[in-house]
């Protein structure tokens, strides 16, 4: 049995992708491992994604892409944090170096879904400006 469809030469094709789930957890996956929903992981994950999807106004007003960024930045937060445990713990499983590499990359992946800042006044738009007030 096949999920995708066959041409005129009874070649199997391959499923199309289907649209993206309004759900912003849809499955739980980290790369092709699927994460149990109970675990504390999978809560704390779920967390963060609703976190950083309401600081950017709601999992619906998300683009694809923006999505994706969200899930990212999420993971990889959630992996520094479970690394800098590992750490606290004396665990020999999780090095210094492996520390601050795990919180950098959580940290680029987070400044990546902020929203850009206004854009105030050119330096040519605020200098007429100033000219244009009264000397006090």
């Amino acid at each position: 049995m096949t999920n995708g469809t066959t041409n005129k030469n009874n070649m199997t094709l391959a499923p199309e992708i289907a649209s993206p789930s309004p759900s912003p957890y849809p499955r739980l996956r980290s790369g092709t491992v699927r994460l149990d929903g109970r675990t504390r992981q999978a809560k704390r994950l779920k967390a963060l994604i609703d976190t950083y999807a309401d600081a950017l106004g709601g999992w619906s007003n998300l683009d694809q892409v923006k999505r994706r960024q969200v899930e990212q930045a999420a993971t990889l937060t959630m992996i520094a944090e479970m690394a800098q445990e590992r750490f606290l713990q004396g665990s020999e499983l999780a090095t210094a170096e492996d520390l601050v590499r795990c919180v950098n990359a959580a940290d680029r992946a987070v400044a990546r879904i902020k929203p850009a800042a206004p854009k105030g006044p050119s330096l040519d738009e605020y200098l007429a400006g100033k000219r244009s007030e009264p000397c006090s």
